[in-house]
């Protein structure tokens, strides 16, 4: 199962969307395919981990409510303010232009997969903040596995985590991920004001109503056509807007919120004595008992029309402003992430019992008995100091007698067999693939990999077969398979393979960044150019000062322009006032008193 048994049954049974009616619902409906070739034992072994905290849960309506109700004025306490309700379209702008050059970090755990998706190249990216009114949703569309398999159904509620790693099906060794990015945003809206005199407002078919306002507290019921639609302000005295404290809401009242949840653990306490007494002959028999059960929950289902809302803010409350989107606009844009794991052909996947060696589709070889040791790659493993090579023939490890072990992602292993001695590069049946020395070794791609030997570079393949780079140094890293370099006193790029790209004709040049690098052939004749070498932006400019996305920014010597990528001049300005914040779609740029986002609109003050 994708989620847990347990939080799907209370998500569906205390949500009033889902007991309206005797029937099932599509929601349920989609739960229960979910489960389908989960065992008996399986759903037994979720009730018995999950009603624990059920119960711990449900100890919450035991408790009286301590309201955190104040005055203000009283406590000496300052009131804290927030900015009124508006909608910043800016950001999605912003929002829909982040997702280049994406990837994600797989790993295998108790026979599934994780995924953690990431900005390649980027360890400090995050996802563009939203401000209120403005939400956003991840839809996976199409998973590509490296043996050639393509799934698209079952697969819409696999969630997309920056920040975590997150179960995406069984084990297998996924080539790339397609998702559809959705931003919505309330594009216009109407907005109500009550008081502790006007406590109820009508609003087309529906009620707003306050049933306390008290000091620092408000509790608001909203008609439930309009409750996913609505944001609330609160305004002291002197009509300031006051900061949120903090706030809790719930399809029904509380009173009848505990005694849904309390009817609820019931119902999975009978559930959990039935599958242990063996009294369901298969799932179906279990699905057709609980949407029995689920549909006679008089106490959880919402009944009332309102949605319940309490708010507490830092002041006194003089009037609520309550502001409901009337008008909705989506965007969407798709990217596909790249598997950035760098797997080797042998995978490593542990548990406590077992090392589990897999092929590169992620396909089980053998099993050996659980040690602690560490992929450096695919075919060589480390506990402490102490190497190891695995033997894929006679299915064991092999404890090497050597100082250092390095790993390259084109599948050469380098090893230092003494402290003094130089890096000799072996293949993956551990042997010598080239019997030159190496001081240093950077890994290029999944081909290449550069060794160091007395301060001349060399390339190697993945069966250790060395290409010398004479005249050659300063390489820095692979960027669209393009390295900047220098020979002879002026820069150019080579290619993975250290053939040259680009000939080696500038005085200065940077790296490439989204497909472009920054060159000077003169002082003071920056320019841009692409993969091929081809001028995208003549190199004639004073600087080049950013280039985000194809906006560049460059300075002219008597002020500065942004050229868009069609080449066209958006914005010219004089004088020599300027700075840069930050980096990406969250740039800004200030020339004067005028500030630009990175994609050279005027930015209000």
């Amino acid at each position: 199962m994708k989620k847990s048994l347990l939080s799907l049954i209370i998500f569906l049974l205390v949500s009033a969307n889902y007991l309206h009616a005797q029937a099932m619902t599509t929601e349920m409906e989609e739960f229960f395919n979910r489960i389908d070739g989960s065992s008996l034992a399986d759903l037994e072994a979720e009730l018995d981990e999950g009603l624990e905290g059920l119960r711990a849960f449900s100890g919450i309506f035991t408790v009286p409510d301590s309201t955190g109700i104040m005055d203000y004025a009283l406590s000496g306490e300052e009131e804290k303010f927030d900015d009124p309700f508006k909608i910043d379209t800016t950001v999605v702008f912003k929002a829909v232009r982040q997702f280049d050059n994406m990837g994600f970090q797989q790993s295998f755990e108790n026979g599934k997969t994780k995924v953690k998706f990431q900005k390649i190249g980027d360890d400090y990216w995050n996802t563009v903040w939203l401000e209120e009114g403005i939400a956003e949703e991840f839809n996976p569309k199409a998973i590509y596995y490296k043996d050639g398999t393509t799934v698209t159904e079952g697969i819409a509620d696999y969630p997309t985590s920056f920040f975590f790693e997150k179960l995406w099906g069984d084990i297998a060794v996924i080539d790339s991920i397609d998702i559809d990015y959705t931003i919505n945003y309330t594009a216009a809206y109407d907005s109500l004001v009550l008081t502790k005199k006007s406590k109820k407002v009508k609003y087309k078919d529906g009620f707003i109503k306050v049933k306390k306002l008290d000091r620092n507290f408000v509790y608001i019921t909203i008609s439930d056509q309009y409750a996913d639609r609505v944001y609330i302000n609160a305004l002291n005295a002197e009509g300031k807007v006051l900061n949120s404290n903090s706030s809790s809401n719930s399809p029904t009242s509380d009173d009848q919120a505990g005694a849904g949840i309390f009817k609820i653990l019931e119902l999975l306490e009978d559930v959990q004595t039935k599958l242990k007494k063996k009294d369901f002959k298969d799932t179906d028999a279990f699905k057709k008992y609980l949407i029995k059960k689920a549909s006679k929950l008089e106490e959880a289902k919402d009944k009332d029309g309102v949605y319940h809302q309490k708010l507490y803010f830092e002041g006194n409350i003089e009037s609520v402003k309550v502001y409901i989107e009337t008008k909705k606009i989506s965007k969407t844009v798709s990217f596909t992430a790249k598997n950035n794991s760098g797997f080797g052909d042998i995978i490593l996947m542990q548990n406590k019992t077992h090392n589990t060696f897999l092929d590169a589709n992620a396909k089980e070889l053998f099993k050996l008995e659980y040690s602690p040791i560490e992929s450096l790659g695919s075919r060589y493993f480390q506990n402490d100091s102490l190497y190891y090579h695995l033997n894929i023939e006679e299915k064991k490890l092999e404890k090497l007698n050597v100082f250092r072990v390095w790993e390259a992602s084109n599948g050469l292993a380098f090893i230092q067999k003494a402290k003094e001695d130089g890096f000799l590069a072996y293949n993956a049946e551990h042997e010598l693939a080239s019997d030159i020395p190496f001081d240093d070794l950077y890994s290029i791609d999944d081909e290449y990999v550069e060794g160091i030997s007395n301060k001349v570079s060399y390339f190697l393949n993945t069966t250790g077969d060395a290409k010398k780079l004479e005249g050659i140094s300063e390489i820095r890293e692979l960027l669209y398979n393009r390295m900047a370099a220098k020979s002879n006193g002026k820069y150019g790029f080579l290619d993975n393979s250290g053939e040259i790209a680009i000939p080696f004709e500038y005085i200065e040049i940077e790296n490439f960044k989204d497909g472009l690098a920054v060159v000077a052939k003169e002082a003071n004749k920056y320019g841009l150019i692409d993969t091929k070498g081809k001028a995208v932006i003549p190199l004639k400019y004073y600087g080049i000062m950013s280039h985000e996305q194809g906006f560049v920014w460059v300075a002219t010597g008597d002020g500065y322009q942004l050229i868009d990528p069609k080449g066209e001049i958006l914005v010219t300005v004089e004088g020599s006032s300027y700075s840069r914040t930050s980096s990406g779609s969250e740039t800004t740029y200030q020339f004067g008193d005028k500030k630009y986002d990175a994609f050279g609109r005027l930015l209000s003050e």
